[in-house]
């Protein structure tokens, strides 16, 4: 008698039919009940476990239908060009969007699910000042988002050689928005990191793919798809998105689209009111001006992302951090001095030299002729001592104590 033993370990159960009938002559020596017994008994225990192990696993078919349902399109209200979004967990009352930080800055933006087809309109706007990577947010219909968010996989499982897969909206010449699926290979994984791009890979990517979720052979979001180098795809791993729960605390709270269109169009003074309207948006005032525990409490990032923009569009010559460096040059602290800052009010042009009296807001001037780090300036506006005079904050030493208090401003 012949005895066979098949060994069934972990990742060696897909045993196919074939393999099956390849025993059956050795089998044959067997008395005949016992092979049928014996046959019966193995074929459908083995096909039961490939059939299992086969559950486990998904086509890229059934991966490209999942992951379809999670898509959103990201386009631009006046102009031309899109990007790539997907849903993501997040709170109660909105859909979460996840994309790359370039797809949405200095623009308004426009949102289409490509589940429903259906349009949406933008309710936040939240940037990474370190990474390129934001996080857009529309309303939803009910506490849950309606559309299915995608799973996140483990990053640091990449290797070189993997297989991934990416889903976004390439740019055509038809108009026609479907979502390209590629099939790629990770080619790299990045040590030093660049506003956050750890891996790159082999893909044949288009414009409007920036976005996309880059997925694992299980299906799973393991990358954020970006910006090309040197014509090589890169994404940013999704660990930096969910690393120590810090995401939150890196983004800016407010949309400043409108800020970046006013400072690219030279409206310096339009600019320097909605600066003003979004430092108490921040804050969550209406109207106002800001107290000692608004400046406690004020969210660094946002004042950073205000300054970037003044000081991107001044070349340099206007900004928060601008106004701060000559402050402290000039031996300025959080306490008050008052000619302290009468010093920095005639060095950057708040007050005439040698007059007491600051300007009045309409005497300020409000083009590239100004003194360095003249603006912003409707934030120095002390209501409390006349409205419309320059002077020292929202209430004593509080303009000083907003610069000072973000240590990378």
């Amino acid at each position: 008698m012949v005895s066979f033993h098949i060994n069934l370990l972990p990742g060696k159960q897909h045993i196919t039919v074939v393999e099956i009938i390849h025993l059956l002559p050795y089998s044959l020596k067997l008395s005949a009940k016992f092979m049928k017994l014996r046959s019966c008994w193995l074929i459908f225990t083995l096909i039961g476990l490939s059939l299992t192990s086969c559950s486990q696993q998904k086509s890229s078919q059934e991966i490209a239908e999942t992951v379809n349902k999670s898509l959103v399109l990201i386009y631009y209200a006046n102009q031309g060009g899109h990007g790539t979004g997907f849903i993501v967990p997040g709170k109660k009352g909105v859909c979460t969007v996840l994309t790359a930080g370039h797809v949405v800055k200095g623009y308004s933006l426009k949102l289409q699910t490509y589940q429903d087809k259906q349009g949406h309109t933008t309710d936040s706007i939240q940037t990474s000042p370190t990474y390129d990577l934001a996080v857009v947010t529309f309303k939803s219909a009910g506490e849950s988002c309606p559309y299915p968010s995608v799973n996140f996989g483990d990053s640091n499982e990449l290797k070189v050689g993997h297989k991934i897969y990416i889903s976004g909206f390439p740019v055509l010449q038809n108009e026609d928005l479907a979502p390209e699926f590629l099939e790629g290979s990770v080619s790299r994984i990045n040590v030093v990191l660049t506003e956050g791009y750890g891996i790159n890979y082999i893909a044949g990517v288009s414009v409007g793919i920036s976005g996309a979720p880059v997925l694992d052979a299980s299906g799973k979001v393991v990358a954020v798809h970006g910006l090309l180098k040197n014509e090589v795809p890169r994404g940013i791993p999704i660990k930096t998105y969910l690393a120590n729960q810090s995401w939150e605390n890196q983004l800016i709270k407010i949309d400043y689209t409108k800020l970046e269109q006013l400072l690219a169009a030279g409206k310096w003074k339009e600019a320097d009111k909605e600066t003003t309207q979004k430092i108490l948006e921040v804050t969550s005032q209406e109207k106002g001006w800001l107290q000692t525990e608004n400046i406690e409490n004020f969210f660094c990032p946002d004042l950073q992302a205000m300054d970037r923009l003044w000081v991107k569009y001044s070349d340099g010559r206007f900004g928060f951090s601008v106004q701060k460096r000559i402050y402290q040059s000039l031996g300025g602290t959080k306490e008050y001095d008052g000619k302290v800052m009468a010093a920095f009010g005639a060095a950057i042009g708040w007050k005439n030299k040698g007059v007491a009296g600051w300007l009045n807001y309409d005497q300020l001037t409000f083009n590239t002729n100004a003194p360095k780090a003249h603006l912003p300036v409707e934030i120095g506006i002390t209501h409390g001592y006349g409205v419309g005079h320059i002077g020292y904050g929202y209430g004593e030493g509080n303009w000083a104590n907003l610069l000072l208090s973000c240590r990378d401003l």
